[in-house]
């Protein structure tokens, strides 16, 4: 069997005179001799300000590249989109919601393909963008490595939940703002239009 060849994407576009042109723009960025002489990893997050699951993955995708870099290969970060369920509910965008699967998994596929990477590192915490980053590891059938970040620390004690109304699951908001149980209290439901998703508050 031919042993797996580690550089088997990006050699198309890192040898040979007939690429130097592709090379130029990749010195353009500062790459040098030895950065064309490693694997090319791409680096994929979901990170955006539209839903807060996905609002600290820029920092979690730097430090990533950060230490795959250390350990001798060449890393290119990159973005793609994110529908958040949570915010797209009850409304039109709930249409965009489950297609969003497709154009995560259709836009890192394109990147990857079009600069040749030899491996992928995705890292996704919403519940679209999970099943699209690893949609994508399964077209690609490359090296790759998922990473699910979550930017919540640990739910507090029931005690603790129960003294604090407007920290609230975003379950237990929907359920009862859309059918006004009989039993929620009503200075509960006043309260619904600031609440704050317990399970989602960011700490950066």
């Amino acid at each position: 069997m031919k042993p797996f060849d580690p550089r088997h994407q990006s050699r198309t576009i890192t040898e040979g005179a007939d690429k130097t042109a592709n090379r130029a723009m990749l010195r353009a960025m500062g790459l040098g001799d030895k950065d064309m002489q490693q694997s090319w990893v791409g680096v994929a997050t979901v990170w955006s300000e539209s839903t807060p699951c996905n609002v600290n993955l820029d920092a979690q995708g730097i430090r990533v590249a950060e230490e795959i870099t250390k350990r001798g290969a060449t890393t290119r970060r990159f973005n793609t989109i994110s529908v958040a369920d949570g915010i797209a509910m009850g409304h039109e965008g709930m249409r965009a919601s489950l297609v969003s699967r497709e154009v995560i998994a259709d836009s890192v596929e394109l990147m990857m393909r079009g600069h040749c990477y030899d491996a992928l590192v995705g890292v996704a915490g919403c519940d679209k963008s999970l099943p699209g980053m690893l949609m994508v590891m399964a077209r690609l059938n490359c090296p790759s490595i998922f990473l699910l970040w979550r930017n919540h620390p640990p739910r507090p004690p029931q005690r603790q939940r129960r003294h604090h109304p407007r920290r609230v699951r975003g379950g237990w908001c929907l359920r009862r703002w859309n059918h006004r149980q009989a039993r929620t209290p009503r200075r509960r439901v006043r309260r619904l239009p600031r609440c704050r998703c317990l399970r989602w508050t960011v700490h950066r």
